[in-house]
């Protein structure tokens, strides 16, 4: 987002802020709207550090308005001013403005990849400042099916840049819509009434791209947050407030009151009570984008309300002024700073106070400095006029010298490809050695030796390509995850003739484990059958699967053809994965333990005609991404994680299930940890591809514990 225009326009906006009490025009309330900014700004980074406020997120939806509105309302001026709206100046004025700090952040942003993340990391990035550059953003990361509020990988530093991509694929149009207007006006010789107009076609694109944005909030959520077209009606909310700006000019004190403190309600009421699951950016998106419509339009025509006065207060706009870099800059180092620390107070401070430090510099240096020059201004305001020669050059020669710094930061990082410092010749694949008849657990010494590792040593799959280990299994191809039809005639593994047979059921977790499944049974004679839904545990309850309706709605009613499959089939054995976060997605009972145990039992009640014995297995913890914490500066420690509250709820729930129903019960926690504390990699060999899904090698050396488990002697 372009989170901040800093003025409507850098000249005319400071001329039309009243000069007395009482005075009022469009734009005499910019100290207001500087205050909504701060608002938006500051929950929109706690809610990226602290994840706090959960609706911060809707920061976005604000800023998108105050655009909208502040961006027509300077060419409607300049169009029933002058009769005609220059795209040349408009442009200037949108590069000088945005380009300076976005390049330099982008430069910086790289450059700092190039030195803390792995090489595969950083030609990820480096694909990601491409599309940066270009203002398409969004859609790269809707191409690459990136989940704004969940996702197993490392988010990008530069996925940020997708909202400033939003608001200049909007400004490619609506300027021309402005132009194309009044040139019917002037070839037809008629006074055309420009903000009728303006409104109708604001109207029309809050219509159209609301009722997209509803449709595709719900079929493909994740695309729909990103999508310029489900964003148009945001910044089309804003245009249509600039246009009927004359209006409320009319409007009593005590009403614009009422609906300042409804706005500013309906603004913290998002912030505080939404939640990620909720359809962004429609329907809910409304409520932000009303609330600060409402707030907007109070001040229109007035000095300042009485009850907007916190907005006004010096230290409030001043944080609203430098909302842009604060937001340029806090994303970048929320992301990277995890290559070199973890989460904690320590890494805290240093977001927050790094954040604060550059924008203060970049917005008094760079920002502020090329604004109050003459580099790129309006032509009609060089005609006008003209900032003193010294205020002009200087800011010319901070724009040119950032510039200059951006250039070679790019040159660098794109053209001179880092070598690969963490080896990435691991050591060839090997097995756990089983507990039996063991005084001390040999994989217990394992992970304590890499608990207490200095350095990284050569890994398998390499942590230069942890994603190479990724399990077939997971492939769309392979039919374990998400085939187009449940069936057991796909995923199978073993002999077809063979005596026994098992099936593993779950969610992705369980199409992760078949390697070590499998590799455990069919060596005994089992055909091995895998039948996995993402996110969708084997439990009999309505779960919610993030905002993706479609996927809830084939989880919820899939399970009775998962159930009826098993019991046509009759397999000796049925083993259960889920993962952790499964507790948390139960319909009307997160997080509770003994809503799980009744689901859980429920559906072994529910598979018992099959005669099969029943295995739950606690999945491996979550723990940090290797492409995330190892970075060139980072050790060892930086990459260890803790069991989380939710494995540990999930385990006892789970262990109550099996001792209600007779099932085998596997915790899996001294398998992957020691103490409740989990290394990155074990014996050389990474434990998980993502956050959580282990690696085939890992599986692999996994066998014998799993067979030992499974088939005890």
């Amino acid at each position: 987002m372009t989170m901040l225009e800093r003025r409507a326009d850098s000249t005319s906006a400071a001329r039309t802020v009243p000069d007395a009490a009482g005075k009022s025009n469009d734009f005499g309330f910019l100290l207001d709207i500087q205050g909504l900014r701060m608002i938006a700004v500051t929950f929109a980074i706690t809610h990226h550090v602290f994840r706090w406020p959960e609706g911060g997120y809707v920061g976005v939806d604000m800023f998108f308005v105050i655009s909208g509105f502040l961006i027509t309302s300077l060419l409607l001026r300049e169009g029933l001013r002058y009769g005609h709206v220059s795209i040349t100046d408009f442009y200037r004025r949108r590069a000088r403005r945005i380009l300076p700090l976005a390049l330099l952040v982008m430069g910086a942003t790289l450059t700092a990849s190039y030195v803390l993340v792995l090489t595969s990391r950083f030609e990820s990035i480096v694909v990601d400042t491409w599309w940066s550059a270009a203002f398409m953003m969004n859609w790269h990361l809707i191409s690459v099916g990136t989940d704004y509020f969940q996702t197993a990988l490392p988010h990008s530093p530069l996925q940020h840049y997708w909202s400033l991509a939003v608001e200049e694929q909007f400004y490619v149009v609506w300027p021309l819509l402005m132009v194309g207007l009044l040139f019917l006006a002037t070839r037809w010789r008629k006074s055309l009434p420009l903000r009728p107009f303006v409104a109708g076609f604001a109207v029309v694109a809050i219509v159209l791209s609301f009722l997209w944005a509803m449709d595709e909030s719900v079929a493909s959520p994740t695309a729909a947050y990103f999508s310029t077209f489900s964003r148009i009606w945001q910044l089309a909310a804003g245009a249509l407030l600039a246009a009927a700006a004359p209006l409320f000019h009319r409007v009593p004190v005590w009403l614009r009151s009422v609906m300042a403190v409804a706005g500013l309600i309906g603004i913290f009421y998002s912030e505080f009570t939404f939640e990620v699951t909720y359809t962004i950016p429609a329907p809910y998106g409304a409520v932000p984008v009303v609330a600060t419509v409402l707030v907007i339009a109070a001040g229109i025509g007035s000095s300042g309300l009485t009850v907007t006065w916190p907005l006004r207060l010096r230290p409030i706009v001043y944080i609203g002024a430098i909302s842009y870099s604060l937001y340029l800059w806090h994303w970048p180092l929320v992301v990277l700073l995890l290559t070199v620390m973890n989460v904690g107070i320590t890494y805290y401070v240093c977001v927050i106070v790094g954040t604060i430090a550059l924008s203060i510099a970049s917005y008094h240096l760079v920002e502020k400095a090329v604004l109050d020059s003459n580099f790129l201004a309006p032509r009609s305001r060089r005609r006008g006029h003209r900032p003193a020669a010294s205020d002009s050059n200087d800011g010319q020669r901070v724009f040119v010298s950032a510039l200059g710094v951006v250039m070679v930061l790019l040159l660098v990082a794109l053209f001179n490809q880092p070598s690969v410092v963490v080896p990435d010749d691991g050591p060839k694949p090997v097995l756990a050695a089983a507990s039996v008849g063991q005084t001390q657990d040999p994989l217990q010494a394992s992970i304590r030796e890499s608990l207490a590792a200095g350095s990284f040593p050569a890994t398998s799959p390499p942590l230069d390509d942890v994603e190479s280990g990724k399990p077939v299994e997971m492939a769309p191809e392979a039919g374990c995850l998400d085939p187009p039809e449940l069936t057991l005639d796909t995923c199978n593994f073993g002999a077809a003739d063979a005596q026994q047979s098992a099936i593993v059921v779950g969610d992705s977790f369980s199409a992760s484990w078949l390697p070590p499944i499998a590799g455990a049974l069919v060596p005994k004679g089992f055909r091995v059958h895998g039948m996995a839904l993402n996110n969708c545990p084997f439990i009999a309850s309505d779960v919610t699967i993030g905002v993706d309706q479609e996927s809830t709605d084939r989880c919820n009613s899939s399970r009775d053809a998962m159930v009826d499959q098993i019991n046509t089939a009759r397999p000796s054995m049925v083993v259960m994965i889920d993962m952790e976060y499964g507790i948390q997605a139960m319909v009307n009972n997160e997080g509770s333990e003994q809503a799980w145990t009744t689901a859980r039992t429920e559906i072994i009640d529910r598979i018992a005609p099959s005669g099969a014995a029943v295995v739950i297995i606690t999945p491996n913890p979550l723990v940090k991404a290797a492409t995330e914490c190892a970075g060139r500066l980072a050790e060892p420690s930086n990459c260890i994680s803790t069991i989380s509250e939710n494995w540990l709820k999930k385990r006892s729930a789970d262990e109550a299930a099996a001792q209600q129903t007779g099932a085998t019960f596997i915790d899996t926690s001294s398998w992957f940890c020691y103490r409740n504390n989990c290394p990155l990699f074990v014996s050389g060999i990474v434990i998980s591809w993502d956050t959580g899904h282990i690696t085939r090698q890992y599986g692999e050396y996994l066998i014998p514990r799993v067979q030992e488990a499974l088939l005890p002697a």
